[in-house]
């Protein structure tokens, strides 16, 4: 069985996904800068949520992000995440050979998008995972194409 929730709060850049929230969601719910730090106090949350979220940021973004989710985080806490992995890169069939390269050679690769932050496209393998993410966090499962059938969903335990 699993445990009654008790609060829920929710952050994102979007004022228009806040708005929505508030209206519709039982929780607290505020717009966030793009960047970290959140005014959020530390370690306060037993599980924090991100669905196609580093599926858009760069590399230094998303160590800033690892770190304030980490900072966040109880110990033990739960982070939820989904990623790209390199096999969705048909999805950007605008990438360049030297892209395609760096993502087999790095296991990242960062393509800027043409329209903004949902055309911004971030792929990560799963050994790049468990180098850098694992550095702050255990991996507790990883369910490739497990969030609706297309982004890697995993779950990660704060150490």
């Amino acid at each position: 069985m699993l445990p009654e929730v008790q609060h829920i709060v929710g952050i994102d850049i979007d004022d228009e996904h806040i708005a929505w929230c508030r209206r519709h969601l039982d929780g607290d719910f505020d717009a966030t800068p793009a960047q970290p730090p959140t005014q959020l106090t530390s370690a306060t949350f037993d599980v924090v949520y991100a669905g196609s979220v580093f599926t858009h940021l760069d590399e230094g973004p998303q160590r800033d992000w690892l770190r304030e989710v980490h900072r966040v985080l109880t110990p033990g806490g739960l982070f939820i995440v989904s990623t790209h992995s390199p096999s969705l890169v048909w999805a950007r069939p605008d990438l360049s050979q030297d892209q395609h390269a760096r993502l087999s050679s790095d296991g990242f690769l960062f393509a800027p998008g043409h329209n903004g932050f949902n055309e911004d496209s971030a792929f990560h393998s799963r050994e790049y995972l468990m180098t850098f993410w694992g550095s702050q966090f255990g991996l507790c499962r990883y369910e490739s194409f497990g969030l609706n059938r297309f982004q890697d969903l995993h779950v990660w335990c704060k150490w």
